[in-house]
């Protein structure tokens, strides 16, 4: 019985270190792509087009994130991702971005139809109005669909509080309201 508490103690220990490590991690991954943020927008120049920067701002939930082009989890572990297939921000159809719900998108299930959501990128700011959102299977994919429309999905999983493997996934709909000239 020692041995195997003692073997549960370790295990459980470096399962803390591990995900200690992955929040450092993500942490500092943000803090160096805010850096470059920082930069570009001191020197007047749009964000680095090789890196496609954008800057995520949901005022209500108090979110301001970097989001970098990606679709696995290593690009989840930097900061919410941007979906390189899906639009460009500020253009015709559906912009989709994703992030973990217990780190960039913790706080997303508070986000209320009617709510501003911002984004700079390519050296622009544009204005989303969050329209609705709905909870779905993690199978159901028709809300990623590229669309016509100048709009924004933000997915994560749900619930947010959920140990382990979530059921369900949490979909945030917003339209652009403004674009610069």
């Amino acid at each position: 019985m020692r041995r195997a508490g003692t073997i549960l103690f370790i295990a459980g220990l470096a399962l803390v270190v591990i995900a200690l490590g992955q929040y450092g991690y993500m942490g500092f991954r943000q803090e160096k792509l805010r850096a470059v943020w920082k930069q570009q927008a001191a020197q007047h120049k749009a964000p680095n087009l090789r890196l496609r920067l954008i800057r995520l701002k949901i005022p209500a939930i108090h979110l301001d994130d970097i989001v970098i082009p990606g679709d696995g989890y290593r690009a989840l572990l930097e900061g919410p991702e941007w979906l390189p297939q899906s639009a460009r921000p500020g253009t015709q159809g559906n912009m989709v971005i994703a992030g973990h719900r217990d780190t960039f998108f913790r706080r997303l299930h508070a986000v209320r139809p009617g709510a501003l959501i911002l984004v700079q990128a390519y050296g622009r700011k544009f204005v989303y109005r969050v329209d609705w959102e709905k909870i779905v299977s993690p199978r159901d994919t028709r809300l990623l669909d590229r669309g016509h429309r100048a709009r924004m999905t933000l997915i994560t999983c749900y619930p947010t509080y959920w140990i382990g493997p979530a059921p369900h996934r949490l979909i945030v709909r917003a339209r652009l309201l403004s674009t610069p000239p």
